[in-house]
């Protein structure tokens, strides 16, 4: 992928219960002025990142972020359901609006501008609410319309609410969803194992463009004509993202997904078609109109000219 690919990470956000309309970046949403009314955050979320928070070491979490993958989270107007044993039936919002400093109880490493741009925040104050309950204060940190960032014993979760996150996974954007929820899980990285565990989403012609761009040999000592992750067009772990509402026609579908982080925004279009009652991902069109199906043949022959050996990007 080499020049290919562009750094991204993905669209995390919280605004009343629209996802993010394509071509609305992060920073128009999550840089407006004032704190946000404690209503605009109510309704149904989605938990669908779990990662280790940056203020302690990644082997010293002692927690099971697998649990909480896809769990559905319930904010009402004095309540938060579904994150057991944090839930809370008779709490008090409260709208934020605070620097860097302040985010996660003033938990992010210095400098600490430079943590929340890591994590997605652009720059300036960030948006949320702060839920105090008898079991303890949650603070929900917005960084654009479709999801919310929460730090809970030491791993920040991302609430998603985007279509994505609300569709049933028998649907176009589920389907995406669901992949991309997925490779998330293993850190997007684009390897043989990796995409192997991506195959329920994928449909079989797609498989077979992968497995002969693993199959073709390459020489160790030249850089790996996919030089980083062409389901999220990445050279850098992604870190937020959103799905948007898929648009059928027949046996074919469109979804678009667009991908942010903090300085920037894209998007993407993966495109389906019906396999008995699944949706499958064929193809995915980048931003400047090339597709993933492409970039796989001409990587496949790239590494025939390369000599022998595995390309693994992780």
């Amino acid at each position: 992928m080499g020049s290919r690919v562009t750094a991204c990470a993905m669209v995390i956000g919280a605004m009343a219960g629209a996802a993010l309309p394509v071509g609305v970046t992060a920073q128009s949403v999550a840089g407006r002025a004032g704190p946000a009314p404690a209503h605009e955050f109510i309704g149904r979320w989605r938990v669908v990142t779990a990662t280790i928070a940056p203020w302690v070491a990644s082997d010293s979490a002692g927690v099971d972020r697998t649990r909480l993958l896809a769990r559905v989270v319930q904010l009402g107007a004095t309540s938060l359901t579904g994150l057991p044993p944090f839930d809370c039936t008779d709490g008090r919002f409260e709208p934020t609006q605070v620097e860097p400093e302040g985010l996660f109880q003033g938990g992010l490493p210095a400098p600490a501008g430079t943590a929340a741009r890591a994590l997605g925040f652009s720059a300036g104050r960030v948006r949320g609410i702060r839920l105090i309950c008898a079991s303890g204060v949650f603070e929900f940190h917005a960084a654009d319309s479709s999801h919310l960032l929460v730090a809970i014993d030491n791993v920040i979760l991302t609430l998603d609410r985007s279509p994505g996150a609300q569709a049933a996974e028998t649907s176009p954007a589920g389907a995406v969803q669901a992949l991309l929820e997925r490779h998330a899980s293993n850190r997007f990285a684009f390897h043989r194992a990796a995409v192997e565990r991506l195959r329920t989403w994928l449909d079989a012609r797609l498989i077979a463009d992968i497995t002969a761009y693993f199959d073709a040999p390459t020489s160790p000592d030249e850089a790996p004509p996919i030089d980083g992750d062409p389901f999220t067009d990445s050279q850098e772990t992604p870190t937020r993202f959103a799905v948007q509402q898929g648009r059928i026609t027949g046996r074919r579908a469109e979804v678009a997904v667009v991908f942010a982080d903090g300085w920037s925004s894209k998007t993407l279009r993966y495109r389906l078609e019906r396999d008995g009652a699944a949706w499958r991902i064929v193809d995915i069109v980048f931003g400047d109109g090339s597709t993933f199906t492409k970039l796989l043949r001409d990587g496949a022959a790239a590494s025939r000219n390369q000599g022998a050996g595995e390309r693994v990007w992780e």
